[in-house]
């Protein structure tokens, strides 16, 4: 893709990972949500949403939790690992777990604490440490920034002139305002978060950190904290890692590592080969647990051949659900089945942000926490934009089709490869599906993006990193 490619010169010949805003440098944590704007022709401050956005309700939740996150301020208590994730939910066999990190929590091999952030969804309980003390530390943090920002006394120039260039040389339409107002919180919580998390790692005595997604203002702190204090930082992927994608690719490549994990752990071969990580973060694949599970336990399924199953993201929702509503209008006259299932940013606002599905009575609409895996089990036909569903579906022994009119060059590799098939009107797809074959993914090409026995190889590497044995 050009524009990831000019958008990484264009980085790295004006230094912008040396901007700072006070002590902290933020590019790194701009520079994800600001190409995604870029790409996505949205406004920064739809894409990158701040956190407490919901009703007085919902952002004073944490309250409740302040008490119990005491004790561990204040505890020095020797642990191995911490596995540092956000708060996820699947119902996966009728239990409820958070697909990513369920197989740490089933090991007893390695002696372990859990770190869970929450954002407006907080439960009435829970026995792991999170983010509520943090949060009452940030609030004088955040009443500063709005009184700043009222009276006008926050100044960044140099970030102005970022944005006229990239506005100028990318015909962007960023709003200097809205990213100054990002940059200024960004960096008063990330000071409040990193000493917290310095707090907590020394208190705990460490001696590995695995978190789960590095471009979060959390892991952020997390890990510039960790690197303080020299503790290896383990990210497990948990998405698509395709060869656009911002937070995986660099130009310069011996930069200075502030924010970055120092080995990340990919789902098979082929994640490991597309990314281009810093030089110094070791990239291993170890597979992914969740698909170990669900390939055993769907193994036998039997899919339906006449239903169709289309997954989608926040940032393609609106134009894959009205694609969705045309292929239905044809598909249904072939006794064709539609389920639209939404990703888990778009299950409580669907309603609002795509009322025609809920007109289009071909359609049916999942907004369940269900497995995406019980529904690959289920259904021959999946269909997508760059989505790691699709994937998953390749890995499954199902047929993945990708709608090229959107933003998919993610899946650029899948369908010139042959795993999965694109289309570009609803007409087309519906001849693709139609004189499709049912044979699905030859197991070797599953493996290739699915490395098999990952629970064995994970746990593996995690013991080599904690007694710093060498790879």
């Amino acid at each position: 893709m050009q524009l990831l490619d000019d958008f990484l010169a264009y980085e790295t010949e004006n230094n912008l990972f040396d901007l700072k805003y006070k002590d902290v440098y933020f590019w790194e944590m701009l520079r994800v949500p600001l190409f995604n704007s870029i790409y996505f022709s949205d406004a920064f401050s739809n894409v990158h949403p701040d956190r407490h956005t919901k009703t007085i309700g919902a952002k004073l939740q944490f309250i409740k939790h302040i008490g119990s996150q005491m004790r561990y301020w204040f505890a020095k208590n020797t642990h191995t690992l911490l596995v540092h994730y956000a708060f996820i939910e699947k119902k996966v066999a009728g239990t409820t777990i958070n697909p990513y990190i369920h197989f740490l929590k089933e090991d007893t091999t390695i002696d372990k604490s859990f770190f869970t952030c929450y954002d407006n969804n907080w439960p009435a309980s829970t026995k792991d440490m999170n983010n509520a003390l943090m949060e009452l530390l940030c609030l004088p943090t955040r009443v500063l920034h709005k009184i700043g920002l009222k009276l006008k006394l926050l100044r960044l120039p140099a970030l102005k002139k970022v944005v006229a260039d990239i506005n100028r040389q990318f015909g962007a339409t960023l709003d200097a305002n809205a990213l100054l107002d990002q940059v200024v919180m960004f960096c008063a919580k990330y000071r409040v978060m990193e000493r917290y998390y310095r707090h907590l790692l020394k208190n705990g005595q460490y001696k590995a950190i695995v978190i789960g997604c590095h471009y979060d203002l959390f892991n952020y702190a997390l890990v510039a904290a960790a690197k303080t204090l020299g503790i290896p930082v383990i990210e497990l992927q948990h998405g698509v890692i395709g060869k656009y994608h911002v937070a995986y690719h660099f130009a310069d490549l011996n930069r200075v590592n502030r924010y970055l994990p120092d080995h990340v752990f990919f789902f098979g071969e082929y994640w490991q080969k597309t990314a281009k990580l810093l030089a110094g973060i070791n990239g291993v694949s170890t597979g992914f647990p969740m698909m170990d599970d669900a390939r055993q336990r769907y193994g036998d399924a039997t899919p339906d051949e006449k239903t169709v199953i289309f997954y989608s993201t926040g940032l393609v929702g609106k134009e894959l659900s009205q694609f969705a509503v045309r292929f239905a209008d044809l598909a249904v006259k072939s006794n064709y089945k539609i389920i639209y299932k939404f990703h888990p940013s778009e299950r409580l606002s669907w309603r609002q942000l795509y009322p025609w599905l809920l007109e289009c009575k071909a359609i049916t609409c999942d907004d369940s926490i269900e497995e995406v895996y019980s529904f690959l089990a289920k259904a021959r036909h999946h269909v997508g934009v760059a989505t790691m569903v699709l994937f998953e579906a390749i890995a499954f022994g199902r047929n993945a089709y990708v709608y090229r009119e959107l933003q998919s060059d993610y899946m650029d590799d899948a369908v010139s490869g042959g795993y999965a098939t694109g289309f570009h009107t609803a007409a087309e797809l519906l001849s693709i599906i139609e004189t499709s074959a049912t044979g699905g993914t030859d197991p070797k090409a599953a493996d290739y993006f699915y490395q098999a026995n990952s629970r064995e190889t994970i746990l593996q590497e995690l013991a080599r990193i904690i007694n710093k044995q060498p790879h």
